[in-house]
């Protein structure tokens, strides 16, 4: 079985029918995405950033715009982001479903609140549970 980090940890990689079975149900949510650019984030979102099918389909359902955003200059950074101020990966799709406009944030601006809840004392790892 081919496996994929996910934060630190191994996940395992969906193989290629199995993505192409969410690739569909998630096509049947989402508007306005091709399939290329969808067949992307759903890898992206099981295989590097460790959502399982149900967070997938939870994310396409209540937030199908969510799939138009630019993977690499939007999605990927601020998963990246989220990892590195101690996100836990098990969490990241929590994250992600429950405010899916964190891709819409600038980096600056994600840096610019961590570091004022820092200022007010909260510890970077807290600041990563609490998200």
């Amino acid at each position: 079985v081919a496996r994929a980090r996910a934060g630190g940890k191994e996940a395992p990689r969906w193989d290629r029918s199995k993505l192409d079975v969410l690739v569909g149900e998630v096509s049947a949510f989402v508007d306005g995405v091709g399939e290329e650019q969808l067949r992307e984030h759903v890898y992206f979102l099981t295989n590097e950033a460790g959502l399982s099918k149900q967070r997938v389909m939870g994310l396409a359902i209540a937030h199908p715009s969510f799939f138009q955003h630019n993977l690499d200059t939007a999605i990927r950074p601020q998963v990246d982001y989220l990892r590195e101020i101690g996100v836990p990966s098990t969490k990241i799709g929590n994250v992600l479903v429950g405010f899916p406009g964190i891709v819409k944030l600038s980096l600056d601006k994600s840096e610019e609140t961590i570091a004022f809840l820092e200022s007010l004392g909260m510890p970077l790892h807290s600041i990563g549970k609490c998200l």
